[in-house]
């Protein structure tokens, strides 16, 4: 899981490997991509729902990666809908190198 904070690198990363946006996110980031604080918060949001669907679907946890910037993962792990019903061990937490 990986906390959308900026809508144009994403959609450059997904140029760049041949992945596809959903309209969804689309709808959800497009406006508000000159908003970091608005991105960010709404990005966390995006976030925890792709969580709690992951774990209500089966998922044993949930792996984050924060690319440098810890804060909209540790936003996600603070809710409990996010994290709930996961494994302890399978919430992954990264060191800083």
């Amino acid at each position: 899981m990986l906390p959308i904070t900026n809508y144009d690198k994403l959609l450059n990363f997904a140029e760049r490997c041949g992945a596809c946006i959903c309209q969804r996110m689309h709808e959800t980031f497009q406006a508000i991509r000159d908003d970091p604080a608005m991105t960010m918060k709404q990005g966390v949001e995006y976030a925890v729902e792709q969580c709690e669907d992951l774990l209500r679907r089966g998922a044993l946890g949930i792996h984050f990666y924060c690319l440098n910037q810890v804060e909209p993962v540790r936003t996600v792990r603070k809710r409990p809908a996010a994290t709930q019903g996961s494994r302890p061990h399978m919430l992954t937490r990264h060191s800083h190198r």
